[in-house]
């Protein structure tokens, strides 16, 4: 059975775990039908997924697309990963089941390590921000490590499950760090960070989150978030409110994605253009030009993280946790038993 992730050439280890998650849960188990396709962890509900009746579905979610309705196209669907999926995909809450990741101790189990001070603090910054602001430096100066998204997957995993506190921009670092216990902080850099995930994901745990705005690190990803701003192809601002810090209810951002589901071309188009345009401008010499600048920046924004390191971070509800990854046991356990 082929397993379907996202993978447009740049790693990313939140993608990279299906490589290897189900077959390690599945033991000597894993379905031989060529002919069928798995679809687990990702934001990957859209219309990339091949047309066929033979699908499975397993947590995953909805997020950059219009989704189909999945009882319509005849697939399988095990759960997917939030309410906000649900309703675009035609489903009830019965379909929630959570993010898969959170079952990742029961086939890498992390040791946790006797430590005194200092903390272990790691922030990992989401895939499309990682290459456009000098982490390294920034975090060296926040006094924070750097966990790099792109690394391969289980190394990524360790780091984040060996952690005092995880300060993720990317979703997975916090729904990893949750499965381990380790407290986390929802930082954002981006308004490529797709907030409807966010609140999908935390809603399928009843759970309140506070993202923390971090100031553009770069000019690169200063001038990404107007141009985000400007031609409206951001993926937070619809969904969540930066002057309140707060996400928008349920119905409201379910209408939101179907109003940015119907100019998916439209923005696709434009921001591919404008992403081809900024990097024939953002050349050596202009780097050198604004140097100044990118470091009154970069300080600014290792600033904000350091501040936020001191913080405690937070954790779901540990009894709601089980649940879910006891309900996903049986879904998993119900796949295996109906393909194998």
């Amino acid at each position: 059975m082929e397993i379907y992730h996202w993978n447009e050439g740049t790693s990313n280890f939140g993608d990279e775990i299906n490589t290897w998650l189900w077959s390690d849960l599945a033991g000597q188990n894993w379905p031989c039908r060529p002919e069928t396709l798995f679809v687990g962890i990702g934001t990957v509900l859209d219309q990339q997924i091949p047309k066929t009746s033979n699908v499975c579905i397993f947590g995953s979610g909805a997020g950059y697309g219009a989704p189909s309705n999945l009882t319509a196209l005849g697939w399988r669907v095990f759960g997917v990963r939030g309410p906000i999926t649900a309703r675009l995909c035609g489903l009830t809450d019965e379909a929630v089941i959570g993010d898969p990741a959170i079952l990742l101790p029961d086939v890498f189990p992390v040791p946790r390590q006797q430590r005194s001070n200092p903390r272990k603090i790691v922030y990992v910054p989401h895939v499309h921000s990682v290459a456009n602001a000098p982490w390294k430096r920034i975090c060296h100066d926040a006094g924070v490590q750097l966990v790099d998204p792109r690394d391969e997957s289980k190394s990524v995993i360790r780091e984040i499950a060996l952690a005092d506190l995880v300060l993720a921009e990317a979703m997975h670092a916090a729904i990893i760090a949750d499965s381990y216990r380790v407290p986390w902080i929802p930082v954002w850099t981006s308004l490529g960070v797709n907030a409807l995930k966010w609140f999908d994901w935390a809603s399928s745990l009843n759970m309140t989150i506070t993202p923390h705005p971090l100031a553009a690190p770069s000019l690169l990803m200063a001038a990404d978030n107007l141009a985000s701003s400007i031609a409206g192809f951001d993926r937070t601002s619809p969904f969540f409110n930066w002057r309140t810090r707060k996400f928008y209810d349920l119905e409201e951002m379910i209408s939101a994605q179907k109003r940015l589901s119907s100019f998916r071309s439209l923005k696709k188009t434009v921001g591919l253009n404008y992403l081809r345009l900024r990097n024939q401008l953002s050349s050596a010499a202009v780097t050198r030009l604004t140097r100044q600048q990118q470091h009154r920046l970069s300080r600014r924004t290792a600033s904000q993280l350091e501040s936020l390191a001191g913080q405690i971070g937070q954790l779901s509800n540990e009894r709601s946790l089980n649940q879910q990854k006891q309900r996903q046991r049986s879904e998993f356990k119900a796949f295996l038993s109906e393909f194998s």
